[in-house]
């Protein structure tokens, strides 16, 4: 009489476990239906905008992007820029554009007739450096292949744009517009290597530094992107 009455208990256990585990299956899903709805809705109202693809920050460098342009109130343009240059004396200015114009015509006297063996003895009262070694070349072309120049280049114009009396040796910078429209270079027999236009005008950025004996000497020449004047 004892088994039969232990037989029916334990198919009741058995039936209740199935049931409780499907409430806590249930529970378990809604549980993270709950936090994942929780979680999805503070990220999505919370999102910075101005991001994603048409946000100006993925167009612009780090740089742009946080500094501002300058305004035209607060940084003059150089046309507005107070100049710095020191006041040139009179009698400088004088003495440099003397010298500048006595290179420029001897120089083209001396490539006139430009001498067997190339020489800078009639150039180095007037010039050094760069200039003088640059003069120095052009001879040496002339005279190996039989050039010569006729016609002369003439100053139209000069303007000190730069002067540093404390610079080791003082410098001063000029504008000189030279018109070398009636300057041909020939050869021996006549032939024109090149003929003089009457737009052969050049704006040069001649530099004339002081020498020990106190002149002033040409020691380079520059051109500017627009060489005209």
């Amino acid at each position: 009489m004892s088994t039969p009455e232990q037989a029916p208990r334990r198919t009741r256990r058995s039936a209740f476990w199935p049931a409780a585990a499907v409430l806590l299956v249930l529970g378990v899903i809604t549980l993270v239906w709950v936090l994942s709805h929780g979680q999805l809705t503070p990220a999505a109202t919370s999102r910075p905008t101005g991001t994603g693809t048409d946000s100006p920050t993925t167009s612009q460098s780090p740089s742009t992007a946080s500094t501002p342009a300058p305004s035209s109130a607060t940084s003059p343009s150089p046309a507005t820029t107070p100049t710095t240059t020191t006041p040139v004396p009179a009698a400088v200015e004088t003495e440099a554009t003397q010298n500048v114009t006595a290179f420029v015509t001897q120089n083209a006297a001396v490539l006139a007739a430009p001498p067997t063996e190339p020489s800078g003895t009639t150039l180095t009262a007037m010039a050094t450096g760069v200039a003088l070694d640059s003069a120095l070349s052009s001879q040496a072309e002339y005279t190996s292949n039989k050039w010569h120049q006729e016609g002369s280049p003439t100053v139209v114009s000069s303007k000190v744009v730069a002067y540093d009396p404390a610079a080791t040796p003082p410098t001063l910078t000029m504008d000189v517009c030279i018109d070398s429209s009636k300057v041909n270079v020939l050869t021996d027999t006549g032939a024109v290597v090149k003929a003089g236009q009457p737009t052969d005008r050049s704006l040069n950025i001649m530099t004339v530094v002081k020498s020990a004996s106190g002149s002033w000497l040409l020691s380079k020449t520059d051109f500017p992107t627009k060489a005209d004047c």
